[in-house]
This record gives structure tokens, sequence and C-alpha cells, in this order.
């Protein structure tokens, strides 16, 4: 038989290398697949701006602007097609258009014909404290909604003096379960460890991970969040990481074993081991749950890590789901039945920006028909869990 220390050697070389129409309708979109798309608006004193990146080297994007979600008329489509484009920053200006619309973005992979399509609503006199283009030091618009620690950015393309900044050191919580208490949202209004004020353009490098809160006038509560994370994120690159986000699948007494440990990355490990039921449970479980863990931080980052928000527990514990529908102010997410619990629907409603969850009770025998499946290294079908994502190639310790 082979040593627990062989299979803990084993357990770890895993770790290391896991890693249109003509009317906007409520139909399924195509957002959280192989196909990542990122994209940011920003409004400048002149126009809009819409920023993209994709994880394809060819595709065509489409954009078509609406009078309303549902049975709108299109006030224009434009589309281009794109070569040696794999993670390469696009920056598109929007048509001049006075009043609010909405935005659908459609990505078409030309190599596989996969599709990642989105709405958005453009409305520059609501988002009118909010017109800066967020750069890097290359003067390239910053496309994700957070930035990483030692990363210089400026604001640029402004008709404001001064960026006030308020940075947070406190470490936001993770979700609580579905069928639990309301998730706290931050407030901005709380004292915060620190302030700067920059002038436009001036170079800023945050030198600590937190969340910066940016605004152009302190007298309102109007701005928008920018967390910022190590430099490997979305990906885990250290072990206390990997326990922090463990918290979803275990228990009390496992999870602050692991958080206090002399040795946490034995512990961690052994964790994995013990309820995987061995060496192959537990690289799948490995494998397939900091998939999804990564997943949701590239999906869902908002003012904490993606896998902390309402949308990231339910996607890290469910996976994909089975249909989505969206619209600019609510997502649903539809899971199908299987033989050990019911099919079960989440709605997620945006408040302040950020997707919440509408908790309830119902949601217990679901949740825990999920954890206990995972928990014998199961998925809910009783098969071996396997994700059918490609592994992400990151050596995290």
């Amino acid at each position: 038989m082979k040593s627990l220390h062989t299979l803990i050697l084993v357990l770890t070389a895993l770790l290391m290398s896991c890693s249109p129409g003509e009317r906007v309708s409520k139909k399924q979109l195509k957002l959280y697949n192989d196909l990542v798309v990122q994209h940011r608006l920003y409004h400048t004193p002149e126009n809009s701006l819409l920023v993209l990146q994709a994880n394809a080297p060819r595709y065509r994007l489409v954009i078509s602007g609406y009078t309303s979600e549902a049975e709108g008329e299109k006030l224009f489509q434009q589309s281009a097609d794109y070569s040696d484009a794999s993670e390469v920053t696009q920056v598109v200006d929007l048509p001049k258009i006075a009043t609010a619309y909405y935005l659908e973005v459609l990505l078409i992979n030309l190599d596989n014909s996969k599709v990642f399509r989105d709405i958005n609503l453009v409305n520059r006199q609501a988002d009118n404290g909010r017109r800066f283009t967020i750069v890097d030091e290359k003067n390239v618009p910053v496309v994700t909604n957070y930035i990483k620690k030692g990363q210089p950015i400026s604001f640029s393309n402004t008709s404001f003096d001064k960026i006030y900044i308020k940075y947070f050191s406190d470490d936001q919580r993770p979700a609580p379960p579905p069928f639990g208490r309301v998730n706290v949202q931050f407030d901005a209004s709380e004292e915060c460890t620190k302030s700067f004020i920059l002038t436009a353009g001036e170079m800023f490098t945050p030198e600590n991970e937190g969340l910066y809160f940016v605004q152009t006038d302190v007298t309102s509560l109007d701005g928008i969040f920018l967390p910022c994370f190590h430099s490997g994120y979305p990906e885990l690159t250290k072990v206390d990481q990997l326990i922090q986000s463990s918290r979803y699948i275990a228990q009390s007494e496992e999870f602050y074993s692991m958080m206090e440990a002399d040795q946490p990355q034995q512990v961690f490990e052994d964790f994995w081991l013990t309820i995987g039921g061995g060496k192959n449970g537990a690289k799948r479980m490995v494998k397939s749950y900091y998939n999804r863990i990564q997943d949701a931080n590239r999906f869902f980052t908002s003012y904490k890590e993606g896998w902390k928000t309402d949308r990231g527990i339910i996607y890290t514990i469910f996976g994909n789901p089975s249909r989505i529908h969206k619209t600019t102010e609510t997502e649903e997410w539809q899971y199908n039945s299987n033989d050990n619990r019911e099919a079960v629907t989440f709605y997620f409603d945006k408040t302040d920006g950020q997707f919440l969850l509408r908790r309830s009770r119902d949601y217990s025998a679901a949740w825990n028909a999920e954890i206990q499946e995972w928990r014998k290294g199961q998925t809910l079908s009783g098969s071996a869990v396997v994700d059918t994502r490609l592994p992400v190639k990151r050596k995290y310790y």
C-alpha cells in the first residue's frame, strides 16, 4: 500500500496542474462557458466606450442598441471581425445617443461557433459622476472590474479635476448558503482605512490588497468599486486561498482546523484525501471544485472575490446552470432535476450594482443534497465529480 506521504505528493502534483434579432428579449443568454469574455463600459465627456477581451483568437463582435429590453426598436447595429485577438483589449466607440438605451453584446468564436451574449444598460446621465476611463501604465483601458496589487493605473478622459479614493482593508465575508440570512452588502459610508486625492491623469499604484472606492464627488455615495487582489488573481496561488475557498463544503471543525494549523498545507491535503475517499476521489474533487472557484472569480467579481458573491456560491456548488435568463436587473438560473433532487431555480436581483440572491428556506433541501454529494465525491447523478472544463494550468503553491 502506498504511504500517506506518497498520496500527498500525488495530490500536490495534481494541484500544480489544475488549474441577433430585431428585438432584445428575455431569452437564454450565453454567459458562463468556455468562451470567456470580459467587457466594461466607460463614459468619457464626449462619448461612451465598450472595452472588451475574449479568450478566442478569432471572433466576430456584433453590438446592437435598443430602446428597451423587450419589444424595443433597434437604434443601431455594427459588427467587426477580429483575428490574433485572444486576450487583446479592443476598444469600441459607441454611437452618440442622447437617451439611455440597451446594448446587446454578441460575440461568436469563429473557430468553434461558441457564442457569448449579454445585455447592458447604457445611461450616460445616470453615470455622470463616473465619467472617466481607468487605464494602465501603457494607457490601455482596464477591462476587468478589479486591479492587482502593484498595478499602476490612472483615471483619464474625464472633465473632473480631482479623483477621490477611499481604501478599505477589511476582508469581505463569503456569501451564506441560499437558505440563510441575506448577504450583507458593503456600505461605502463606513469609515475607511485611508484615503487618497489624485489629479486627473495622475498615476496611482495600489500597495495593498483590499477594496478601493473611486469617486468624483465626495458629497454623494456615487462611485465605483475597484477591488485589488494578489498578482495571480483570478487564479489561486497560495494554500491559504485554497483553504479559505473550501468554506462551502468543509464542516466548521474541518475548516478551522485547516485555518489554524501549524502546517496548513498538510491538513489541507488530508482534508481532500479524507472526504475524497482516497487518491482518485481527491483528484476529481480538487480539479472540479477549484476550477469552479476560479471560474467564479472570472465571472462574478464585484467588490469582493467572485467565489464569495451570491452568484459565486451557487456556481461553485451547483455548477453551470442548465439555462440562464437575464435582464439588466435580474438573472434566473435554472438547474434540471436529477436522481437526488428536484429541479431548482435561483433568482438574482441587481441592487446597487450587485446581483443578490432571493434567499429562501425552500433551497435547504437542494443545497444539502448537493453538499452531501460533494462530500461523497459524487455528482447528484451518482457518478464521480468531473468538471468538463479544461483544467487550469496553474501552480498553486
